[in-house]
């Protein structure tokens, strides 16, 4: 029939079919297998396998494209988003940048037009660790972290000048005072600036910047030294970076407007409208100091072109994952525990708890107007 000698989707499918198990309606998550009800696509081991789901007795396996070969240092993951008659696949890789090594994304684009037949159409390189992607009608946003790589040579001198003057840099243990310890970690900042001024002056900041790499090895920034967002309490010393792509634009080509934020991006959470990004303070730690627990929120608005930084906020506690960020009615539901554990610290004095906090999502500063803890 019709059915089982079409080669494009979208003829004849079921009335209604599940997809993947998503936390916002309208808001579609990254996975391994994918449907349109017709056909099913599964990524397994770098295959990506087109199978006829509909009608069922009509079941078979279509075509199979081996992404693998697209990849030079990495694998592929199991990662994919299905728009039409498209398919994005994400991929890891690492790219040797001189005196550092870079953690890259590959991003994979498929065309469907021919299940029988699917084309690679695109291929490009992100600069950064994927964290989590989200799409939007056929919007994808990718949030990528990445760390601020500088050479090797400055982190060579830095060794020789602590192994140098080891005893009077490091004149504290953990029986110290904080106020010790803290000084103690001011001496080290004022030693090392010089030698990160200095690697940063050679290498140049536009330098540092992530980039994208095309099909013919050609790079470009994704953004500029002026677009990168950075707050007065950074959490992390590395840059977020949300990259937006369109699957059913023609050039699908990666937004320049990329937004980045030197934050941290443990968490990732999206409503049809915003993005937010989440780190807690285990994460920003420095070892020394008395560790704050709490986590840092920013909020980023979704237009259908990019993503633009609005807001941010602050609660106590950590989050478990995704599912402990809710958006309602212009509002962000966070939900955190408490865990007060230090090394010292007896088992019965050791206080722990749950705590749920209401924030205003449409104001710049994210001020929490009602909570349960």
């Amino acid at each position: 029939d019709d059915a089982a000698g079409s080669d494009s989707s979208g003829s004849s499918g079921p009335s209604n079919y599940s997809t993947t198990n998503v936390q916002e309606v309208g808001v579609d998550e990254a996975d391994l297998v994918k449907t349109d009800g017709e056909y099913v696509y599964v990524l397994d081991s770098g295959t990506l396998s087109i199978v006829r789901s509909w009608p069922a007795e009509n079941a078979e396996l279509v075509s199979q494209i081996d992404l693998s070969r697209f990849t030079d240092s990495g694998g592929v993951s199991e990662k994919m988003f299905l728009s039409d008659d498209r398919i994005l696949v994400y991929t890891n890789e690492w790219a040797d940048k001189g005196d550092v090594w870079t953690a890259q994304t590959g991003v994979i684009v498929v065309d469907l037009t021919d299940r029988k037949a699917p084309q690679v159409i695109q291929h490009k390189l992100l600069d950064g660790n994927l964290v989590s992607a989200r799409m939007i009608g056929s919007d994808v946003y990718t949030v990528l972290s990445n760390n601020i790589e500088l050479p090797y040579s400055m982190y060579e001198s830095m060794y020789a000048l602590e192994s140098a003057m080891y005893e009077s840099i490091f004149d504290w243990g953990w029986d110290s005072t904080t106020i010790d310890q803290i000084s103690a970690k001011e001496r080290l900042k004022d030693l090392y600036r010089p030698f990160v001024t200095e690697a940063v002056a050679n290498v140049g900041a536009q330098n540092l910047l992530p980039e994208i790499t095309h099909e013919d090895g050609t790079t470009e920034a994704l953004m500029g030294c002026t677009d990168v967002l950075y707050s007065k309490d950074a959490s992390v010393p590395s840059l977020t970076t949300v990259v937006h792509v369109n699957l059913n634009d023609d050039s699908m080509g990666v937004s320049a407007n990329s937004t980045g934020v030197m934050a941290g991006s443990t968490t990732v959470y999206s409503s049809t409208k915003n993005l937010y990004i989440a780190q807690s303070s285990y994460g920003w730690w420095d070892g020394i100091s008395e560790i704050s627990r709490e986590t840092r929120i920013h909020r980023l608005e979704l237009d259908g072109k990019h993503s633009e930084y609005t807001a941010t906020g602050v609660v106590d506690g950590y989050l478990h994952n995704q599912f402990s960020m809710s958006e309602y009615n212009g509002m962000l539901r966070v939900a955190t525990t408490y865990d007060d554990w230090w090394w010292g610290t007896e088992s019965q004095n050791q206080k722990s708890g749950n705590n749920v906090f209401i924030l205003d999502a449409e104001q710049p500063q994210m001020g929490i107007i009602g909570a349960v803890t």
